[in-house]
């Protein structure tokens, strides 16, 4: 599973006004995400990663469980 978001949908292109505010809405999207996913798949793990530049993104996706021995 992945999930790709870019905030500057959300908040226009960046200045640095937005720059400021996709940092507090993207940690705080983060955050959101984090929890939601936690409790509505507590047996899944989840990676998340932040990038607030000229592109602001958020992605998250899911951990594969690999089984021991299995290469894949």
């Amino acid at each position: 599973m992945l999930n790709h978001t870019h905030l500057d949908f959300v908040l226009g292109n960046a200045t640095e006004r937005s720059l400021n505010a996709s940092g507090y809405l993207g940690e705080t999207m983060k955050r959101t995400w984090k929890a939601a996913l936690a409790e509505q798949f507590p047996d899944r793990q989840f990676e998340f990663e932040f990038t607030n530049e000229d592109d602001p993104t958020l992605t998250v996706w899911q951990i594969r469980d690999v089984p021991e021995g299995d290469s894949k």
